[in-house]
């Protein structure tokens, strides 16, 4: 279950690029009086958001590979969230691979390595 959360957060991750998109045209749809407002609008908040599109891919996919390497559990968990959250904004059934990500975490996180307290290194160890 924990290989199949990974895959998903994955999967979900690679394609939650395109949610700010997306909510940048809802935003844009709702706000613009005429077409040339719209194209403006939309082209504006796009570009604002492609920093958010790249930190949930930067995000989820990492949580999806720690779920794989059996290494941070919590990393997956955030990103098992952010998938639900994210994917959410698309529609509603989106949301279900984060979900059951969420669930296989929750019931495998005895899987995942715990390194004890002495092993811990800084960056510059």
């Amino acid at each position: 279950m924990r290989k199949a959360a990974g895959i998903m957060l994955i999967i979900t991750g690679i394609a939650s690029v395109v949610v700010p998109g997306q909510v940048a045209e809802m935003i844009a749809r709702t706000r613009a009086g005429s077409y040339e407002e719209f194209l403006e609008l939309s082209w504006s908040l796009s570009t604002s958001l492609v920093p958010l599109g790249l930190a949930l891919l930067a995000l989820i996919v990492g949580g999806g590979i720690c779920a794989l390497m059996k290494k941070a559990w919590g990393w997956a968990l955030a990103a098992a969230i952010c998938s639900m959250i994210a994917m959410g904004f698309s529609a509603v059934f989106f949301a279900l691979p984060g979900l059951l990500a969420l669930i296989f975490l929750i019931k495998r996180k005895g899987e995942f390595q715990k390194l004890p307290p002495s092993e811990h290194k800084l960056v510059g160890d």
